[in-house]
């Protein structure tokens, strides 16, 4: 035996046997530590899904459009993300598509991942990466490919603070016939109901229609002789309402949901059960 492997440390010897059984058990205590201090959990997350969106089917790849209504439409509750074992990592819980203007839609997916926790750092991890409001995620959900950006999770608090506010707004039409009014079709005002509601992914109302004025809409006409004229046109109606909001309110100004503004002449857009309009704001007022 050499006798690099073995010597005498007051009074004890080491063989290259004695080595080897000592690396086995420092393994498993560090394999034990690392399951005890890290361990599985299901954590449920939003995230907001990028444009940034390939459909992988036989290898073919589809490009980002810029049409939005294929890409909301890929999303569905249900969808997966599997591991090698074809185990479930991640599952759609929800879908929920909102315009944030007329055209482009926006689309958060709630989301249950398989992440590892760390108690000590009080971390999740997913995929080798931290999962934290802010952060982005890699999926591929049924042969979807896309990067999310995480907007809220299980167990963090609301990162901004919220005002209730009080919002009043006007429906803008744009008809061809009557060009000298802003006035809108009757079924439209018919189809706003006072009551109606808009909820957040937590199942919280952030928006509710309190009150609903409908009036012949004023349309501008100039006579013969150059004088012009307030009148009011009967085939279309001023519409105004009043809306309680929820609102984040990020340096002094206010957004609904997470980054649609809240200002004077601003639009807000409004999906409702069989309809969606985007009123442009009037008054804005703090409820106390």
């Amino acid at each position: 035996m050499l006798p690099f492997f073995r010597r005498k440390y007051k009074g004890f010897r080491f063989t290259v046997f004695e080595i080897l059984i000592g690396f086995i058990f420092v393994s498993i205590v560090l394999s034990v530590f690392f399951l005890l201090f890290r361990t599985q959990k299901n954590l449920t997350v939003v995230v907001k899904a990028s444009e940034d969106c390939r459909v992988m089917d036989n290898c073919y790849i589809w490009p980002q459009s810029n049409s939005v209504i294929w890409f909301s439409n890929l999303f569905h509750a249900g969808m997966t993300e599997k591991d090698i074992l074809g185990k479930p990592m991640a599952e759609v819980l929800n879908v929920r598509k909102y315009d944030d203007r007329p055209g482009n839609s926006v689309v958060y997916l709630t989301l249950k991942l398989k992440t590892l926790y760390s108690p000590r750092n009080k971390l999740n991890t997913y995929k080798g990466n931290n999962v934290l409001v802010g952060s982005t995620i890699k999926l591929v959900l049924d042969q979807v490919y896309m990067e999310a950006l995480v907007v809220d999770m299980e167990g963090v608090e609301d990162r901004y603070p919220t005002k209730k506010l009080l919002l009043s707004a006007q429906l803008l039409g744009n008809n061809d016939e009557f060009l000298d009014t802003q006035g809108v079709r009757q079924y439209i005002a018919d189809n706003i109901l006072i009551g109606d509601t808009i909820k957040n992914s937590r199942g919280t109302t952030v928006l509710k229609i309190v009150d609903k004025v409908v009036e012949d809409a004023d349309q501008v006409v100039k006579t013969a002789g150059g004088d012009v004229l307030l009148r009011k046109n009967p085939h279309l109606k001023d519409v105004y309402l009043s809306m309680e909001i929820t609102a984040y309110v990020i340096q002094n100004r206010y957004y609904f949901f997470d980054d649609i503004p809240l200002v004077i002449n601003g639009q807000i857009p409004i999906h409702l059960k069989n309809i969606s309009i985007f009123p442009a704001i009037t008054k804005i007022e703090e409820v106390q």
